[in-house]
């Protein structure tokens, strides 16, 4: 019998605006940024944020200096890095860590290291059983903004009480901006991305990418998609044909993920990135600072493409907090849960999976180390 071949991803263009080119050294060009150029400015400056952001099984940076304060991508594509000591000395040990002598080095308020602490002192409230019920009910969001060199918090039906209530109950430092939120975070259930699958109830959903778990000293084989409605021992289909079984589940923290074991020999899983001529990097994760582009495919709303908003991001939902999220611009439906997620470098890499919406309307994503750590499974 004829295999199916199962390919995961779209990868949508990006189209760029005729915009001036301003170097890290001031040069200025009238020339436009073509989206070739783009995307290797882009995979450049993010291979040096890399650099300095080395992630840790915490989701820290290990080598970062405590007065580092952040990094994203200015306009141009090209990275700037935020410290609270602009000094000569701050600058090139700096440059030295991203391997460029010329990277954009901007004095900041709040260090990276202080932002994270409170966002971790908000997470740790929420979750904790003496949190006053007016915040735990209408906080809905709050993640660090490292454009912004600040914590943006929603709250729903935002007003100066709700306000006071968390600065006396949570904390009242001036590096956190509040917003208005107007409803639910949005988990956008439902199976499929560059090929479309079903649950046991056959309610779509979106395939993310190729995955083998280990498990007692072998592995499964299958893929990784969304964690959200699904629990272990739970069917999936193509269509009406059974092709795996969900083996893994992780709901909270900093996953939202699960991982489909394929049971049915007649199906293959690829890499490839189905409607172009596009192959995911095999074991191949991207860390992104604020302001890269990336790209999703999904099972209904397909292909497209945004810039990370916050690499920092965390929301409650119905209960659940989650942290250590990805906050996005590209465009999703419901349906495109678990959908991979991927960079906009020449070769893409796997970024992570996609999860839900905020409210007004940006997408959140699973940090795809975060899935790995949690589900043991790994891009192969």
């Amino acid at each position: 019998m004829k295999k199916r071949m199962i390919s995961f991803v779209t990868l949508a263009a990006v189209v760029l605006s005729s915009i001036s080119f301003v170097s890290a050294n001031g040069t200025i060009s009238s020339e436009p940024i073509s989206e070739e150029e783009m995307v290797a400015i882009q995979e450049q400056s993010n291979n040096e944020y890399n650099r300095i952001y080395q992630e840790n099984s915490m989701g820290r940076s290990a080598s970062y200096p405590s007065d580092y304060a952040g990094g994203y991508l200015d306009e141009n594509g090209e990275l700037v890095v935020l410290t609270t000591d602009d000094s000569e000395e701050t600058q090139k040990q700096l440059k030295n860590m991203a391997g460029n002598q010329d990277l954009q080095v901007r004095k900041a308020e709040y260090s990276y290291e202080y932002l994270q602490s409170l966002a971790d002192k908000i997470t740790d409230y929420m979750n904790s059983d003496t949190a006053n019920s007016i915040i735990k009910n209408s906080l809905g969001t709050w993640g660090v903004y490292d454009d912004k060199n600040c914590i943006i918090a929603t709250i729903k039906d935002l007003d100066t009480t709700k306000i006071d209530l968390f600065k006396s109950e949570i904390s009242d430092s001036g590096a956190i901006r509040f917003e208005n939120q107007s409803g639910e975070i949005i988990l956008d259930k439902s199976l499929g991305a560059g090929a479309c699958i079903k649950d046991r109830v056959h309610a779509d959903y979106s395939i993310g990418y190729r995955a083998r778990r280990s498990v007692g000293g072998s592995y499964e084989y299958g893929f990784v998609t969304c964690g959200h409605g699904n629990a272990v021992g739970d069917p999936v289909y193509d269509g009406m044909i059974k092709i795996g079984q969900i083996t893994a589940v992780k709901f909270g923290g900093n996953t939202d993920a699960a991982f489909v074991k394929i049971t049915n020999s007649d199906y293959n899983i690829t890499n490839s990135i189905a409607r172009t001529n596009k192959t995911l990097v095999a074991g191949g994760y991207r860390t992104v600072s604020v302001g890269t582009t990336i790209n999703k495919s999904g099972c209904v709303n397909g292909v497209g493409s945004g810039q990370v908003t916050s690499s920092s991001f965390r929301c409650s939902y119905q209960g659940s907090t989650f942290t250590d999220l990805i906050q996005s611009t590209y465009p999703r439906a419901g349906g495109d849960s678990g959908c991979i997620v991927y960079s906009n470098d020449s070769s893409p890499y796997i970024v992570g999976t996609h999860m839900g919406a905020t409210v007004d309307g940006r997408s959140i994503s699973v940090k795809a180390n975060n899935i790995v750590n949690s589900l043991n499974a790994y891009s192969y």
